[in-house]
C-alpha cells in the first residue's frame, strides 16, 4: 500500500521571505492538535542524509556507450558532480579528498557540476545572460573545469541552457583523442553563437538621437523623457494625462494617417521614431513610410525594431515562409484571387474555414464560415470592397491586398507569451497568459488568464522554446494588446524597458528600478493569478437585461455534465470543473448560515466569495455575512505578494 500525503491550505509566502531574509533555517511541518515539541527538528548537517539519497551499489546505464562518466573509484573520462543535501565540508570528507585528488592529477579529465553554490551572473567577456532557476556558473581559466548553481536539464526551469551536456561531452571528446579545446572559449563559442547584432545600428548612432516621434502611446514619455530627448506625440486621443502632458515637448491630436506622419517629419526632424507601441495602425504606417522612401527622405531611423520584421508580422504570407525557415508549423492557408479559387480552397480546407482579406492600408476583415452559402455571400462582400479600395492606388498597394482562406483554428485554445530581447540573444519571458474561452475571430471580450493554469510544465516550456525560437528569428515586431496586462501582472514595465532597448541599452545592463541593484534581465515568477474579463456596456443594447449570465453556467445550473458542457464550448475541462465547484456550492449551501456555520463560511472563503457575493447567494445584506464572519473568527487581512521582479 502506498500512503500519499496531501497538504492543503498552507500560505507559503512568509516562509518564502523568512528564507530569503535568513537564508538556510530549519523548518518542520506540525499538523493540528501535535505538540510541536514532540517532533524534533531535522539538523542537514548532522543527520547524514546521503545515505538515504545514495544507491548502495554501483550500476552502469549504457554498458555500450563510447564515453565513461563516473564518479567513485573507477577509471572514467570525465567526472559530473551534483549537489546533495548537506554541507560537504562537514558531511562527505572523504569524497571532497577523492575529487581533490583527481582534479590535481597530471592527467587532467574533464569536471562539470551541476547545483553548486557560486554567485557570477553573465557569461564573463559577452553581454550573453541566460535565464535560469539562480543563473550562476564558474570556470576554471585553465582546465576543462566548469560549474553552474541551477540545473540545466530543463526540469520545471527554462531550457536555455540543456546543451551545457553537449558541451561536456564535446571536452571530453577532445581530451580523449589527445587534441583538447580551450573550455573558456569553446563554451563562450556555444553559447553565444547565435548572438547578432545584425542590422542594429551602431552604439554612436543612439548617443546623436536626440529627437523622438511617438505614434499613439503615452506610457512610454517618462522613460524618455529621463533621456533628455525632445519628444513629439502623434495621438488622436484626447485623453493623455496631465502628468505626460507636462513631460511632452509637442502632441498633434491627428490620425496616425502617412500625410500626416510626413508633415510632422518635415516640421520637427526626428532622429527616430517609435512604431511598436500602438497596434496594427502605427505598425502598417511605419512600413509604409519605409517603403515610399520617406524615412529616408527626412533621414528618420526606426528604434526599436527592424522594419523587416514589421513586414513579416504583418504580412501571412512572409510569416509563414520565415517560420518554415527555422521549421516551425502554422495553420494552412491558401492564397484566391477570386469567388471561384475561394470555393475550390474550401472544398480542400472542408467547412468551416477561415477567410482573411487585407486592404491596401492595412486594414482587415476576417470571419469564419460554416457552409458553401455562408462562404459565397462573405466572400462576395469583400471582393466588391477590395475593388473599390484599390482605385488609384499604386502597384505595391494592389500587391499587398489579399484574400486567404485559412483552415479552422476554431476552437483551440489561445495561449499568449509576452516575450522581450535586445542584442546578444538576451530574451526573457514577461508572463504567459491563456483565454479561459476558445480561439475566435475576435478575442477583445476574451476572458484572460495570467499566468497560464492548464499547460503541463513539459508543454509551458515547450512553447516557451518556440516563442524565443521566434523573437531570436525576427525581434521584437511590437508591444501586443495584452502588454499591459502583463506589465500590470508582474510589476515588470514592459513599455519602459522597451523604450530603454530601443535607446540601445541591453537588458543585462538595465537596472531592475525596484530594486535599484539587480539589473533587468529576470523572468518574474508569479504566486497568484489575475483574471482581465471585459466589462461589456449592455446598455446601448435595447431590451437586454444586466442580469445575462453565461451559457456554461446556466448549463452547470441546469446539471450538464462536464464532457457534454466541454464539447458545445471547447473551453478547457480544467475551467470547467473549477466553475462546478464553485456553482455547486452556491446551489447545495443556500442554508443562510445555519447549522455548520464556520465550515461553510471557511469553505466560501477558500473558493474566493466576497461578502458581497455571499449575500447575493444567501438573499442578505452584506452586513449580516460580514458579522457571521466577525463571529466565526474569519477576518480580512492582505498578503504581500512575490513578482520576483522586485524581490
Amino acid at each position: 500500500m502506498i500512503v500519499i500525503t496531501l497538504i492543503l491550505g498552507i500560505d507559503t509566502r512568509m516562509p518564502t521571505k523568512n528564507l530569503r531574509e535568513y537564508r538556510t533555517i530549519l523548518g518542520k511541518i506540525i499538523m493540528k492538535g501535535t505538540d510541536p515539541a514532540s517532533i524534533p527538528f531535522q539538523h542537514l548537517n548532522i543527520d547524514n542524509l546521503m545515505t538515504q539519497v545514495s544507491i548502495q551499489k554501483p550500476y552502469i546505464i549504457n554498458p555500450t556507450g563510447k564515453i565513461s562518466i563516473a564518479c567513485i573509484n573507477c577509471e572514467f573520462d570525465g567526472l559530473f558532480l551534483s549537489s546533495d543535501p548537506g554541507d560537504p565540508q562537514t558531511q562527505y570528507p572523504e569524497t571532497i579528498t577523492i575529487i581533490e585528488s583527481w582534479i590535481t592529477s597530471e592527467t587532467i579529465k574533464p569536471v562539470f557540476g551541476i547545483g553548486l553554490e557560486h554567485q557570477p551572473c553573465l557569461l564573463e567577456g559577452t553581454q550573453r545572460c541566460f535565464i535560469t532557476s539562480q543563473n550562476h556558473g564558474i570556470i576554471h581559466d585553465s582546465k576543462p573545469f566548469f560549474s553552474v548553481q541551477f540545473y540545466p536539464e530543463h526540469c520545471a526551469e527554462p531550457r536555455d541552457t540543456e546543451n551545457l551536456f553537449q558541451i561536456f561531452l564535446d571536452v571530453i571528446q577532445s581530451y580523449k583523442s589527445t587534441k583538447s579545446i580551450n573550455v573558456e572559449t569553446y563554451l563562450v563559442e556555444q553559447l553565444t553563437k547565435h548572438c547578432s547584432t545584425d542590422n542594429a545600428p551602431l552604439p554612436a548612432f543612439y548617443k546623436r538621437v536626440k529627437r523622438v516621434l511617438i505614434l499613439e502611446n503615452n506610457q512610454v514619455i517618462k522613460a524618455i523623457n529621463e533621456d533628455n530627448v525632445y519628444t513629439v506625440v502623434l495621438n488622436q486621443s484626447t485623453s493623455i494625462p496631465q502628468t505626460a502632458k507636462d513631460l511632452l515637448n509637442k502632441v498633434y491630436p491627428f490620425s496616425i494617417i502617412p500625410n500626416y506622419v510626413e508633415q510632422i517629419l518635415r516640421i520637427h526632424r526626428p532622429d527616430g521614431i517609435l512604431l511598436s507601441f500602438d497596434e496594427e495602425t502605427a505598425l502598417h504606417c511605419g512600413v509604409h513610410l519605409h517603403e515610399s522612401g520617406i524615412l529616408q527622405k527626412y533621414s528618420c531611423n526606426v528604434l526599436e525594431t527592424l522594419i523587416q520584421s514589421i513586414q513579416i508580422t504583418t504580412d501571412q504570407c512572409l510569416f509563414t515562409q520565415e517560420m518554415a525557415d527555422i521549421g516551425e508549423k502554422v495553420v494552412s492557408y491558401e492564397v484566391v484571387k477570386s469567388l471561384e479559387e475561394t470555393l475550390i480552397s474550401a472544398e480542400r480546407f472542408d467547412h468551416p474555414v477561415l477567410v482573411c482579406a487585407t486592404f491596401p492600408e492595412g486594414d482587415r476583415i476576417s470571419g469564419y464560415t460554416d457552409n458553401r452559402k455562408e462562404l459565397i455571400s462573405l466572400v462576395t462582400s469583400i471582393l466588391a470592397g477590395l475593388s473599390q479600395s484599390l482605385i488609384d492606388k499604386s502597384q505595391s498597394s494592389i500587391d499587398k491586398s489579399k484574400l486567404l482562406i485559412d483552415k479552422s483554428f476554431k476552437d483551440w485554445r489561445k495561449i499568449e507569451y509576452e516575450v522581450v530581447r535586445k542584442q546578444y540573444n538576451n530574451c526573457i519571458v514577461i508572463c504567459n497568459m491563456e483565454n479561459i474561452d476558445p480561439l475566435s475571430c475576435c478575442t477583445d471580450h476574451s476572458i484572460v488568464v495570467a499566468s497560464n493554469q492548464t499547460l503541463s510544465n513539459d508543454e509551458y516550456n515547450l512553447l516557451r522554446s518556440v516563442s524565443i525560437k521566434f523573437i531570436h528569428h525576427l525581434v521584437n515586431a511590437g508591444l501586443s494588446r495584452l502588454s499591459a496586462l502583463a506589465s500590470k501582472t508582474t510589476g515588470y514595465p514592459l513599455a519602459y524597458i522597451t523604450v530603454k532597448l530601443a535607446f540601445g541599452l541591453n537588458l543585462a545592463e538595465l537596472i531592475n528600478n525596484i530594486t535599484n541593484q539587480t539589473c533587468a534581465c529576470f523572468e518574474p515568477s508569479l504566486d497568484y493569478v489575475v483574471i482581465k474579463i471585459s466589462k461589456w456596456n449592455l446598455d446601448k443594447y435595447d431590451q437586454c437585461s444586466n442580469k445575462t449570465e453565461s451559457s456554461s453556467t446556466t448549463a452547470i445550473r441546469h446539471r450538464y455534465i462536464i464532457e457534454h458542457l466541454y464539447g458545445l464550448t471547447k473551453i478547457n475541462r480544467w475551467f470547467l470543473y473549477k466553475f462546478e465547484t464553485i456553482l455547486k456550492f452556491i446551489f447545495t449551501r443556500t442554508d443562510r448560515l445555519v447549522g455548520a456555520r464556520k465550515l461553510f463560511l471557511f469553505q466560501a472563503k477558500h473558493l474566493g466569495f466576497s461578502n458581497q457575493q455571499l449575500a447575493n447567494c444567501l438573499d442578505m445584506f452584506e452586513a449580516e455575512v460580514s458579522q457571521a464572519c466577525e463571529q466565526c473568527g474569519i477576518r480580512p487581512f492582505m498578503k504581500q505578494i512575490d513578482t520576483v521582479f522586485g524581490e
